[in-house]
């Protein structure tokens, strides 16, 4: 790799922080992004596989490597307890740019009057060569499978609807109250329907995820109130909804 690359794949790392520290517009970024994603890979591929690869084979070992270092540089920002914002992910990748673009300048200094390859050593570089294309693809795909298992892994909160809505008509006497779980688990339920004039109504029920429960009810011309309780906690109520008649707002 020539010094020349060196510099532009270096000067792109350097533009994409100036950029984002300056504010620049998200098309401008995003295509100073892609550079940088780009960069970091045929960078590393130099780094991997020496600068005697060429081709096709420079192609697929840029493209994997530069999948496989934002998976694994996630990763360990991620167990260092790093936040994965677009700031970290811009300066992990500029960081792995300039240290592939350092590490490429000191070869090019100790090497620079290197012997050409004899027909001797010939058979040792194509199996370097080959070494490192292996080793880029095995480590894209050990990484896209580590992230993959990561996303899977994430614990997703769950929840539950729960509703008390009243029928159609000015001065409707009815609701439909309802409940679903989200709560990614069987759920124990008890609602209680309390009115001005009518005694408390419950009912209890056992929800898988995903299942729902709604049952039409009489409602009070003034106001009901629908209590969701999760047995076994009964102290307070888990979800509460309301309706009032247009006479009660009214007064």
């Amino acid at each position: 790799m020539r010094y020349s690359s060196i510099a532009v794949t270096g000067t792109l790392a350097v533009a994409c922080c100036l950029a984002a520290t300056a504010g620049a517009p998200s098309p401008v970024m995003t295509i100073l992004g892609l550079g940088l994603l780009g960069s970091s890979g045929y960078v590393w591929s130099h780094v991997v596989a020496g600068s005697h690869v060429a081709g096709l084979e420079r192609f697929l070992i840029s493209l994997g490597l530069s999948f496989a270092l934002p998976v694994l540089g996630g990763l360990a920002l991620h167990a260092a307890g790093v936040p994965l914002h677009r700031a970290s992910w811009l300066g992990l990748e500029a960081g792995v740019t300039l240290c592939g673009d350092l590490a490429l300048f000191a070869r090019q200094r100790a090497h620079r009057r290197m012997a050409p390859v004899n027909r001797s050593t010939a058979p040792r570089m194509l199996g370097r060569h080959i070494l490192g294309f292996g080793g880029a693809i095995a480590i894209a795909v050990a990484g896209v499978a580590l992230a993959t298992a990561g996303a899977a892994a994430q614990h997703q909160p769950g929840f539950t609807q729960f509703w008390l809505v009243p029928q159609s008509g000015r001065a409707p006497t009815t609701a439909n109250l309802g409940v679903r779980n989200h709560e990614a688990r069987t759920v124990r339920y008890r609602i209680v329907v309390v009115g001005d004039a009518r005694p408390a109504q419950t009912w209890t029920m056992s929800l898988v995820d995903g299942q729902s429960w709604h049952k039409q009810v009489r409602v009070d011309r003034r106001q009901t109130t629908a209590e969701l309780y999760r047995v076994p906690d009964m102290g307070r109520p888990y979800m509460r909804v309301q309706i009032r008649s247009a006479m009660d707002r009214g007064s």
